[in-house]
């Protein structure tokens, strides 16, 4: 990342930034073309309303790139962590796709809630070993704090899926400032409805410093939701998992 002399690379910085932009767009795309095939199959979508959805997603995905190269784009929130079908659902549906869609996105989030529980049910007992007694409580509150999560954002939608769950954070922490540090902007900044996140610089670092701190409250936050359930031992070792999670982030800022 840096030149001779210690300088910021910008031919590489810029390089970079078009080869994240790109994977993501193909990502993205791939997303919104399971989306369409799923909701054709479940709400019996027409021709003119699989078209229109089409449509819909694509416009979504040009707003996005706007948004990365440091554009002020409308909606820039829902953008980030939604997955845009409230606008279509809403103006392309009959009142009966709507109740069917309505019931086939609850399903989906409680399938979602389940399968994160799961999966860090399994990751706690792996870090920790869970002794029998503990195991029952433990997944109970896993299964709520996955269940907040999904009422917040569902981690596999919007702009900055894949992202925040790889670095163990949540939607609200990178709004706040992971796309600040990351200089994802071109023009050095993104706006996001009311807010200029940093590009780099001085700003650049007070956004990582305060990204951070969200970061450690998180952890906080998660090892004293399982003080109760969990001994002396096993909350030291979960801590030092959950910091190691989070350290990924502090290395992408550091290339």
């Amino acid at each position: 990342m840096l030149g001779p002399g210690g300088e910021l690379d910008e031919a590489k910085m810029d390089a970079i930034r078009e080869q994240m932009q790109a994977a993501m767009d193909d990502r993205q795309k791939k997303i919104d073309d399971g989306r369409t095939a799923e909701w054709v199959e479940k709400l019996g979508l027409s021709t003119e309303q699989e078209e229109a959805l089409k449509n819909h997603l694509a416009k979504r995905r040009e707003a996005k790139a706007r948004l990365m190269n440091g554009e002020i784009v409308d909606n820039s929130l829902d953008l980030l962590t939604g997955d845009g079908m409230d606008e279509f659902v809403a103006n392309e549906l009959s009142d009966e796709q709507k109740e069917n869609y309505a019931k086939a996105k609850e399903e989906k989030q409680q399938r979602q809630v389940e399968t994160r529980a799961l999966k860090d049910f399994a990751k706690l007992n792996e870090v920790v070993a869970l002794r029998e007694d503990q195991r029952e409580e433990a997944y109970n509150i896993l299964h709520e704090r996955a269940k907040v999560a999904s009422q917040a954002a569902d981690p596999s939608e919007g702009l900055v899926g894949g992202i925040t769950g790889s670095l163990g954070l949540g939607a609200g922490d990178l709004v706040e400032g992971i796309t600040g540090s990351l200089g994802l902007g071109s023009g050095g900044d993104m706006h996001i409805e009311g807010m200029t996140l940093p590009g780099g610089g001085a700003d650049g670092a007070a956004a990582m410093e305060q990204l951070e701190q969200q970061q450690k409250a998180r952890v906080d936050q998660q090892v004293e939701e399982l003080s109760g359930v969990l001994d002396e031992q096993q909350l030291g070792s979960y801590r030092r998992h959950l910091e190691s999670q989070q350290s990924g982030f502090r290395l992408l800022q550091a290339e």
